[in-house]
């Protein structure tokens, strides 16, 4: 078994790693929005697991879709001004109390967040062609949070998931023994 420090220090190496080859996809593809690609990836690593970064990947990716849908609506329905702006601080209330217990549905708010703010700074450039871009990068993060996790699984996980598994299996056949003896009894009754 390895110290508590080992698992933090190959933890960082992996982020570290992830946040490197996100920035350089930014910068090599010259990606529009490529800054959300980096800040995705250290949004899904905030857990150290896999099946939690998983989770919070899945959640991730359907919270900027559904975010992204809303968000353009709510773009076309309220035809920005800067009365827009007195919302963004009730947004950022239901964000922050819904980050814990919901993580998509935070997602899918700070997606809001995020339109309505780009809307109002630059309203050149369509908020369509910006939400494209931040489904795309979303979708980059996700792929490169993957690649790492497989590359960069530990050891440790994966002989605990395999022990894991084998006890889970040795449960299901000790309780289906259990059952077999339990009526061998009656059987023998019934002869």
């Amino acid at each position: 078994m390895h110290s508590v420090l080992y698992y933090y220090i190959m933890a960082a190496m992996r982020i570290s790693i992830c946040i490197g080859i996100a920035t350089a996809i930014w910068f090599i593809f010259n990606v529009d929005h490529g800054y959300y690609i980096p800040m995705t990836v250290m949004i899904i690593y905030a857990p150290f697991k896999f099946d939690l970064i998983s989770a919070k990947m899945k959640s991730r990716l359907l919270g900027v879709f559904l975010g992204v849908l809303y968000g353009v609506l709510l773009l076309q329905l309220l035809k920005l001004n800067v009365n827009v702006i007195l919302i963004l601080p009730l947004l950022a209330v239901v964000c922050l109390y819904y980050l814990p217990r919901n993580y998509t549905f935070a997602a899918v708010i700070i997606t809001i967040t995020v339109i309505i703010i780009f809307g109002l700074i630059d309203q050149q450039q369509s908020s369509f062609s910006y939400s494209i871009a931040r489904v795309f990068d979303t979708f980059i993060a996700a792929v490169i949070c993957v690649l790492c996790e497989l590359i960069f699984i530990t050891q440790d996980y994966i002989r605990g998931g395999v022990f894991y598994r084998l006890g889970q299996i040795v449960k299901a056949q000790r309780y289906s023994l259990s059952l077999i003896h339990i009526s061998e009894p009656t059987r023998q009754a019934e002869i």
